[in-house]
């Protein structure tokens, strides 16, 4: 695994996470929902509400976020270059919870993608 995870924020509410990518990644945990902090409750869900993101690549080569289920299901692909993307206003992007969620996301990227940071800001619920 070639990624350098800061949590930023872990709040009753909220959990933002600084994901610094320096190579060849596959399924690796980026998020570990059993880590986040649940004040009164257990975290049993996370909704991604923003996301922010510089890639830097040679070969044109993307990143994809997973929901970490028995067959993953895609989050978000992000493309090489900058950019952000807001989902408030649709209620963010919920885990679908399948057969053997685990609130888990993942992150996956070829060895192309020579570096790069992801900002993550999640909804507790």
């Amino acid at each position: 695994m070639a990624v350098v995870l800061n949590t930023i924020h872990d709040g009753p509410k909220n959990h933002v996470v600084h994901i610094g990518i320096a190579g060849a990644n596959s399924d690796a945990v980026v998020v570990d929902a059993s880590t986040i902090n649940a004040t009164s409750n257990p975290v049993t869900n996370l909704r991604l509400m923003r996301v922010e993101w510089g890639l830097d690549s040679a070969a044109g080569e993307s990143a994809l976020l997973e929901w970490d289920e028995d067959t993953d299901v895609t989050l978000f692909e992000f493309p090489e270059g900058e950019g952000e993307h807001d989902f408030t206003a649709i209620g963010g992007i919920p885990n679908p919870g399948g057969t053997g969620s685990t609130g888990d996301v993942l992150l996956t990227n070829a060895i192309g993608l020579a570096n790069g940071s992801l900002v993550l800001y999640f909804k507790k619920s």
